[in-house]
């Protein structure tokens, strides 16, 4: 039995603001796939990393930041192509596009694979609701 005062673990949990932090970031990359705001998307999608990232083992964090750091190049040509671009626009690679959207799921996945995404049937309240 450990000492009064001496504990591995603190009472407080930060559950409930993780998980309103989970919340918004999840809204927000909805938010930012639907107006096609890259640079929004790769944010959020690496601050959704940084949230989750001390759930996520270290060899798989590995992957994460090679793949997030891969598309780093592809930003600055984009940032490039705009100030060249007569007209505004620029084009946006569908190769792009499909990493983000599979970054975005695979985090989704690692939230969902801690539960907390969905809670697990063997959460005490899992039959209240």
């Amino acid at each position: 039995m450990p000492e009064f005062g001496l504990s591995e673990k603190s009472e407080y949990s930060m559950d409930f603001s993780l998980f309103y932090r989970i919340d918004t970031l999840f809204q927000k990359l909805n938010l930012a796939t639907l107006s096609l705001d890259l640079y929004l998307w790769y944010n959020l999608i690496l601050v959704l990393y940084k949230e989750i990232a001390p759930l996520i083992n270290e060899k798989d964090r590995q992957q994460y930041k090679d793949k997030m750091n891969r598309l780093i190049p592809v930003f600055i040509e984009i940032k490039r192509q705009r100030e060249f671009s007569e007209s505004g626009s620029y084009n946006i690679p569908t190769e792009l596009y499909v990493e983000l959207q599979n970054l975005e799921i695979s985090l989704r996945d690692e939230v969902n694979k801690k539960g907390i995404y969905l809670r697990k049937k063997e959460d005490l309240s899992y039959g209240i609701r």
